[in-house]
């Protein structure tokens, strides 16, 4: 992804899961085109050997944050918003993740932007 500057995958649905990895103590959410056989998974929990040992820093806190943003709507009036709401509420989009400048005062250069679009 990083030499491409991003991507793009539509999805027809998401589905989570609090049982994931070799201990099954982990979370993921998947993204699913039905219509290509395809599918992405992201971890939402650090794990050992972790690019981002802290759980908000990992890519599925992001996506999760992009969910929350595009279904707002879907999402409003609940009472308690975890990984099953979101997967619920987040239907036939287009996840964007793209590679932003960021200001000279960040501590890196760049950073990836995780985006949703209802489709």
């Amino acid at each position: 992804m990083k030499e491409e500057d991003g991507f793009t995958f539509a999805f027809d649905s998401v589905s989570f899961s609090d049982t994931a990895g070799k201990t099954d103590d982990k979370e993921i959410f998947c993204l699913f085109n039905d219509e290509q056989s395809e599918a992405i998974c992201v971890w939402i929990s650090e794990f050992e050997g972790s690019l981002y040992p802290n759980a908000s820093k990992t890519d599925g806190m992001r996506l999760g944050g992009a969910i929350v943003r595009a279904y707002a709507d879907e999402l409003e009036g609940l009472d308690e918003v975890n990984g099953s709401t979101l997967a619920s509420a987040a239907t036939n989009g287009i996840l964007t993740v793209s590679k932003v400048k960021l200001p000279k005062e960040s501590k890196g250069d760049w950073a990836w932007r995780w985006s949703i679009k209802k489709a």
